[in-house]
């Protein structure tokens, strides 16, 4: 095998695929890359725990073949001066790479050493924009962890009816996207993991402004994202998603109004006077058209606030985690929002005025207790 190739082309894609590499358990064997150099390319492969991302880069092949690299080629590559990369490989377990005065020899392996390709017959498909798929894993992604560590479940990916729905459910919200698909062929449910999620947020970041294709198999047990010239086949393991229905099923007997900067601020400040996780911020919304913003704490003191809003029906409360409910608003570009409110203790509905369909619900927390110091 013998090829030379760009540096400035070849450190992203290995970039991405060490970043597979990363999810290898820490007792399994040294990760490797797989090299195939043919034609007027080099495709490089990381498959790891169910996940294999193919990557093109253009080549200009003197010798084709392939071989198995060690994954530290990924860091030495991205840490040379940009340039022409020369490979040879006369034996198989021995790579020669030069570039910029650096000459430098990797111990390899047989091709056949590496991982068969995941099987994959295509079935259900559709397409979006790189922004578009973006702009739903972000909203919906705040919703796939648990206090900083990602949930098992990741995110639940529907298709039917021309419409895509993305779900993604924690212990204390559940954050819904739908966003309308005209090229729809069959209907796709896969439940997919957190760390694919990862790796297809990385993908569209290194590949803006591309048209993402989704595959789901015909046997159902995988998914495959193409966009450029990269492909990403994840394996599916779960077919059960988390219970999120009983979020949905509240009647909201209160509709409130408000400007999402306004009530980003309100909660921002009164939580320097939250210092119990527990509690949060008292979220009071009157008649007389005024949301009061108030927190306290002992030994410190006590802060209130108010914002103009719009409300139908009853005054209604509540208490909220401030870093939830500024979850949902970091996500949201809309001016206003429209929170759904029943009982003090009940969840709490979150949607866009006049923006994206998207649905944000995200439990109250108890205010017990709650004496604000005179």
């Amino acid at each position: 095998m013998k090829f030379t190739c760009s540096q400035t082309s070849l450190a992203p894609a290995l970039q991405l695929a060490a970043l597979v590499a990363q999810g290898a358990p820490a007792s399994a064997l040294p990760t490797r890359l797989l090299l195939e150099a043919r034609g007027d390319s080099l495709r490089t492969t990381a498959d790891v725990g169910g996940l294999r991302l193919d990557c093109a880069v253009p080549a200009s092949v003197a010798r084709r073949g392939s071989l198995v690299a060690p994954v530290q080629l990924s860091s030495f590559i991205s840490d040379l001066v940009p340039g022409t990369v020369g490979f040879e490989s006369g034996d198989r377990s021995i790579l020669i790479v030069t570039s910029s005065g650096w000459h430098t020899t990797l111990v390899c392996a047989a091709s056949s050493s590496f991982p068969k390709p995941i099987p994959f017959n295509a079935g259900p498909t559709f397409s979006l924009t790189e922004h578009e798929f973006l702009r739903i894993l972000k909203q919906v992604g705040v919703a796939i962890t648990e206090f900083g560590n990602p949930t098992v479940s990741g995110a639940l990916l529907e298709c039917r009816n021309r419409m895509l729905t993305m779900v993604g459910v924690d212990s204390r919200r559940v954050a819904i996207r739908r966003h309308p698909i005209a090229d729809l062929q069959g209907e796709i449910k896969a439940i997919v993991p957190h760390r694919a999620l990862e790796i297809i947020d990385a993908l569209l970041r290194r590949f803006p402004l591309e048209t993402v294709r989704v595959t789901q198999s015909a046997a159902r047990n995988a998914v495959q994202l193409a966009i450029g010239p990269a492909s990403l086949t994840c394996q599916l393991h779960v077919d059960k998603f988390a219970a999120y229905q009983r979020l949905l099923e509240i009647r909201h007997l209160t509709t409130v109004r408000v400007s999402r900067s306004g009530l980003a601020q309100a909660l921002r400040t009164a939580s320097n006077f939250s210092f119990d996780a527990a509690h949060g911020v008292r979220l009071e919304f009157r008649s007389e058209r005024i949301l009061k913003a108030s927190a306290a704490a002992p030994d410190v003191g006590a802060t209130d606030g108010q914002v103009q809003i719009e409300i139908e029906g009853p005054p209604a409360r509540t208490t909220l985690s401030t870093k939830v409910a500024m979850d949902a608003l970091a996500v949201m570009d809309s001016e206003f929002v429209e929170l759904g409110l029943a009982q003090p203790l009940d969840p709490v509905a979150f949607r866009q005025v006049n923006g994206e369909d998207y649905l944000y619900v995200m439990n109250a927390t108890s205010d017990e207790g709650w004496n604000p110091p005179v």
